[in-house]
């Protein structure tokens, strides 16, 4: 068993091609949402050479074993971020355990005194590991790596950090009346709401976004500022085959969007999956106003269950899937390790 670092390799080119085979290391279902090749290939020649190292580990023969990535997290001085990380089932406790003792050795080489992971780069990009597979649900917005993974981070001496869930909500009707007079009383109070432009979601949606995200995200946990293009890359992929229409921006009297609700339809359920309001409009519930408009446009095209997705626990958030019946939960974990 060989681990080879990115930044010694003198192939850069073909180490970037094994690295992005890492994803087909996972058998179905477990495969769902998986980063495309090209752009596992782009984050490594694009991510700050003296903030990151990559890592791959082959048999004698040059069979792929596994991958891991490093990073530093700049916000965050001595904390470092460990993601990417893929493992064939054929050795995985052997490989897991050379690719996460080469990253947290990295990072501590760096300054590091905590490791925190799965995270690809920054909370920005996927993180977390999915840590219950009691249903047959998978969705390719959440974390759906193989039931062994976590296991063998703790084999390693990781431990939990903070828990996420995503929870499946019949009854989508009861959280439209719910939230109904929170739309009635913003438009009372000037607000205005319209739709996400499809045809311009690059041009025009993804600046408004960018803004209202650095803004309005600046307090969540781990949150890292990016590039505006860095940010335009994240939506690249499904700007041309997403329904948008589920999405809303809620405006102040001089038509300036001032927060956003990014809902979608996925599987038969309205996924409610990011929402952010500048803080000098906070308080006015108008995440909820713009919930009811996703809601009702669900339930006229059929839709009555929904999931507030990818919740932090102990978050407000965690109030919507309390309007509803609850059908199934999927819980997630970051993990931390003292280097």
């Amino acid at each position: 068993m060989k681990l080879f670092p990115f930044s010694s390799t003198t192939d850069q080119k073909a180490f970037a091609q094994t690295f992005s085979q890492g994803p087909s290391l996972r058998r179905s279902p477990y495969d769902v949402g998986t980063l495309p090749p090209e752009l596992l290939r782009q984050f490594l020649h694009t991510a700050p050479a003296d903030a990151s190292e990559f890592w791959i580990v082959e048999e004698e023969s040059g069979k792929l074993l596994g991958t891991v990535g490093a990073s530093l997290m700049p916000t965050y001085p001595g904390q470092g971020a460990i993601g990417f990380f893929e493992v064939s089932e054929d050795k995985a406790p052997q490989a897991s355990a050379k690719l996460l003792e080469a990253a947290a050795l990295w990072l501590k080489s760096k300054g590091c005194h905590t490791a925190i992971g799965p995270m690809n780069l920054s909370s920005w990009f996927p993180y977390r590991f999915r840590t219950n597979f009691e249903d047959s649900q998978y969705f390719s917005w959440e974390p759906n790596n193989p039931p062994h993974y976590p296991t063998l981070w703790k084999d390693s001496g990781f431990l939990s950090l903070q828990g996420y869930h995503s929870t499946g909500v019949g009854n989508l009707s009861a959280l439209v009346t719910a939230t109904e007079e929170s739309f009635s009383t913003a438009k009372a109070n000037g607000y205005g709401f319209r739709s996400f432009d499809p045809e311009r979601v690059l041009e025009r949606e993804v600046p408004i976004l960018y803004r209202l995200s650095m803004g309005g995200f600046s307090k969540n946990f781990l949150f890292e500022p990016i590039s505006e293009a860095l940010f335009t890359q994240l939506y690249v992929p499904i700007a041309k085959k997403m329904d948008f229409s589920y999405a809303f921006f809620v405006t102040d009297s001089t038509d300036k969007e001032v927060g956003f609700f990014f809902c979608f339809v996925d599987q038969s359920y309205l996924v409610l999956k990011s929402t952010t309001v500048d803080p000098s409009h906070r308080g006015k519930r108008l995440s909820n106003a713009m919930t009811y408009l996703a809601g009702k446009r669900a339930l006229e095209h059929g839709v009555n269950q929904f999931i507030p997705a990818l919740v932090k626990s102990g978050a407000q958030s965690e109030s919507y899937g309390k309007k509803g019946e609850l059908q199934w939960t999927h819980h997630y974990e970051l993990y931390r390790k003292n280097l």
